[in-house]
């Protein structure tokens, strides 16, 4: 298969290749505050790009305009990477930016870099060579348009050319495309498909939600703020397949960012720039509810449904929790529990009904909170800070999952938390981690945008990873934004059988469950 590629010249100077890589990387690490750090000719700690909102992980990059022809020697990367080691506050991901070539050389002293980084507990290093800004520049078409007013009539054509090859020889194969890091292969063992649905609607970052006591599907495209995307219900069938329901979800929910079944058959829309919305167990009527902003917090970065009760809770980006009761279509509470200008994104939720209480994870610190009120009732440590991605817990067993930067570890018991086991992530943080109903599995999804994503499915009782799946499976209609943009969305667990559902890109794939010894 040809390779995709658009052919962008490198910026003259230093100074516009350093407003180039700034909006790349705002887009890339969805950091909008990220400003050029200092002037020539002040000490930089190896650092031109920074992020001033103290934001975890905390971000920074250097951008080395560098000959196209050349690749960057292994001893200036590991200058570069010393120098940022001085950098205040400690960095979590360094990004040398390029102009230069990919080379092995360049490569290998990335990989030998970030082995002796994690040993020492500092920060991890991303190398992207002028090959990868090229595709970041496809990707993110508004940022290429707003430095490169025009495109060569010969990369058009390339373009359109290897888009017909990608279509016919996907449409030939029906094969899938691995996201795995580093291409291996989705080890130790791979996840048996029992069944895959959602291709026809012609979307590249599709999502599945099983329904609550069913193995009928609600399947979305992820949409942060619009436009339309589908919305679709798939029914089971007794032969174990999927059809598309003629109930068409669409005309009570425009888009969705992430949905949620509720116990009761009920689904919990987010669209985390608008708000959150009820869709009733027969999924006709549809409640609006808490509306964003939420007391000038412009996004909903989280949310948990309660396993038995009629409420969910909202997590902000600035340290605030909402509790909706849907049924009745009221506030529980609102608190901010961090001061705004901290901004503190409250994305590590979950609710432990026995106790009534709503636990959250901030920086490796376990908070609970009582559910009626909102009242903060204590905190405890869970150890080094550490930015926390996603949480879960399980009540049956009294266990707690917090899927953090680089590693997911399991506790038991809530008031004094024992670490059962740690087990390090497939990519840099976790967002999203799920029981399985019986609290056997751990699935883990990990990935922020650097490098993918991944997902693990863990055996809870002996901390292993028992499956490991990185494939996914382009759209029919296909663009150069798609092939870039594929990656693993969502998980769900079935709460009647063995089945687990995998948001692939351009479908939904499920997957029986790994069979445990």
């Amino acid at each position: 298969m040809p390779p995709i590629r658009l052919t962008y010249p490198p910026p003259a100077n230093e100074q516009d290749f350093e407003e180039l890589c700034l909006h790349l990387l705002r887009v890339y690490c969805n950091r909008p505050q990220l400003e050029l750090y200092a002037h020539r000719g002040e000490s930089q700690a190896g650092v031109d790009i920074f992020d001033p909102s103290g934001q975890q992980p905390a971000i920074a990059a250097q951008c080395k305009l560098h000959s196209i022809s050349k690749g960057l020697r292994p001893a200036d990367l590991r200058a570069e990477v010393r120098k940022a080691r001085s950098f205040s506050p400690p960095l979590d991901f360094y990004i040398i930016m390029t102009s230069a070539k990919r080379t092995a050389a360049a490569q290998q002293a990335v990989i030998s870099l970030n082995a002796e980084q994690r040993a020492q507990g500092l920060f991890n290093v991303e190398l992207l060579t002028w090959e990868r800004i090229e595709h970041l520049l496809q990707e993110y078409a508004h940022v290429a348009s707003g430095f490169y007013k025009t495109l060569a009539s010969e990369s058009v054509g390339r373009l359109e050319q290897d888009l017909a090859s990608i279509r016919e020889s996907m449409s030939a194969l029906g094969q899938t495309l691995s996201t795995f890091p580093g291409g291996s292969p989705a080890s130790p063992a791979t996840l048996i498909e029992y069944a895959a649905t959602g291709d026809q609607l012609d979307s590249s970052g599709l999502c599945g939600e099983f329904l609550s006591n069913s193995r009928d599907l609600v399947l979305w495209e992820e949409s942060m703020d619009g436009p339309q995307g589908p919305v679709a219900l798939f029914r089971h069938n007794d032969d174990g397949s999927y059809v598309r329901a003629t109930t068409d979800l669409n005309h009570q929910i425009p888009y969705a960012t992430r949905i949620r079944a509720t116990s009761a058959g009920g689904l919990i829309c987010i669209q985390e720039r608008a708000g959150v919305s009820y869709v009733d167990p027969r999924l006709a009527t549809v409640t609006r509810g808490v509306s964003v902003p939420i007391a000038e917090d412009p996004i909903i970065r989280s949310e948990v449904v309660h396993p038995t009760e009629q409420m969910v809770v909202l997590g902000t980006d600035y340290g605030m929790l909402v509790a909706w009761d849907w049924v009745e279509n009221s506030v529980l509470f609102r608190r901010r529990y961090f001061p705004r200008s901290d901004i503190i994104w409250m994305t590590a939720l979950a609710i432990d009904a026995r106790n009534n209480l709503l636990l959250f994870v901030v920086s490796n610190v376990l908070y609970e909170v009582r559910l009626t009120d909102g009242e903060l009732l204590r905190q405890r440590s869970l150890g080094l800070p550490e930015e926390t991605g996603r949480i879960a817990f399980h009540a049956q067993d009294d266990l707690l999952a917090v899927g953090g930067l680089m590693h997911t570890r399991l506790y038991k018991g809530r008031i004094e938390p024992t670490l059962l086991w740690e087990i390090q992530n497939p990519l840099p943080l976790v967002h999203q981690i799920c029981f399985s109903p019986d609290g056997r599995l751990l699935a883990v999804l990990a990935g922020m945008g650097l490098g993918g994503t991944a997902l693990m499915i863990v055996d809870v009782r002996a901390g292993r990873v028992v499956s490991r799946h990185g494939q996914v499976w382009p759209p029919k209609s296909m663009s150069v934004n798609r092939w870039l943009g594929l990656g693993i969305r969502w998980v769900s667990f079935c709460s009647i059988s063995d089945l687990l559902a995998i948001g692939e890109g351009g479908r939904v794939g499920i997957y029986r469950c790994p069979v445990l010894k």
